[in-house]
């Protein structure tokens, strides 16, 4: 650690103490009665931890009194991105299938398909793609699934999706000429767009849709 950065850590640490002495909580008499004192959590903590344990009914329960099956932590992390993560397809499967959001991004913009890429959990990846995953998402580095795969398998799979994904589709209004690609249908950006024009010939006209 620089003596820059170790100073403003110390310096942030003083404040931190300074505003601690100076609190009404600091202040209560020692003796104080703490018994009726209840330590409240968010009910968004209380439902990811319901799905960190993995507990359906608890989960259920939320959700029936309005919990959001799309609340996150301070990571921008989501139930189903940390499901993905622990390689629970059951916990997945169940997630989705109440309404999580399958193309979520976290603070960095991952979805839970770059997540279950990076880890290599092929059964998992499936799932989400079946349901809705889009293998063109692009992070906060511009990075696709594809590009943070964990294994061989991983990205031959996922190139295979964005390969068919670019497919050029005729349109029947339209002469035999025109096509659009995977980039028009997902209404993503630059990146894809490349992505898919290196993988195949280039169009003779592009519609965009």
């Amino acid at each position: 650690m620089s003596c820059d950065t170790r100073s403003s850590a110390l310096f942030k640490r003083a404040e931190q103490i300074k505003r601690w002495e100076e609190s009404e909580t600091n202040r209560e008499p020692p003796n104080a009665d703490s018994r009726d004192r209840k330590i409240k959590f968010s009910a968004g903590c209380v439902f990811l931890a319901a799905c960190k344990a993995g507990d359906k009914d608890e989960i259920l329960r939320l959700l029936k009194k309005n919990a959001d099956i799309d609340t996150t932590d301070v990571d921008g992390l989501s139930a189903l991105h940390q499901a993905c993560i622990d390689d629970n397809l059951d916990l997945v499967e169940f997630l989705v299938e109440h309404g999580a959001d399958v193309n979520k991004g976290d603070n960095e913009g991952w979805t839970p398909l770059h997540a279950t890429a990076s880890c290599g959990f092929i059964s998992i990846a499936k799932y989400l793609i079946e349901n809705g995953a889009n293998v063109a998402a692009v992070n906060n580095d511009g990075e696709l699934p594809v590009d943070v795969a964990e294994s061989d398998e991983m990205e031959d799979m996922l190139q295979k999706q964005i390969d068919d994904i670019g497919t050029y589709l005729l349109l029947p209004t339209q002469p035999p000429t025109t096509v659009i690609t995977g980039f028009h249908i997902t209404n993503n950006n630059m990146t894809v767009l490349k992505c898919i024009l290196f993988k195949r010939s280039k169009p003779k006209k592009i519609v965009r849709i």
